[in-house]
């Protein structure tokens, strides 16, 4: 499984606004035991991928750490683990959840 290196940032902006409940020095301990499994790596940004995402950026408005996590997916044509019905919109992304 793959998970995009913004949604570490995603995760700690939901941290420090308040969105999640979590103490934020839990916060290291919460994405090391996340990335722990051997089936699970992190997908640095490359060129590909931010050339996807600033593609998506043309077809329709939308976050910039959606465009590269929705282009991560497509970019590696690997599903994604969703509940946000805007990514749903993206043609070839496969949504799960």
């Amino acid at each position: 499984m793959l998970v995009p290196s913004v949604c570490l940032w995603e995760f700690a902006m939901m941290v420090t606004r308040g969105e999640v409940s979590l103490n934020a020095g839990l916060y290291g301990e919460i994405v090391e035991t996340m990335l722990a499994p051997d089936n699970v790596s992190l997908q640095e940004l490359t060129p590909a991928i931010a050339l996807r995402a600033a593609q998506l950026s043309m077809v329709r408005r939308m976050d910039p750490a959606d465009q590269l996590i929705a282009a991560t997916a497509l970019e590696f044509r690997s599903p994604l683990v969703s509940t946000d019905e805007r990514l749903r919109a993206i043609p070839g992304l496969e949504i799960i959840w």
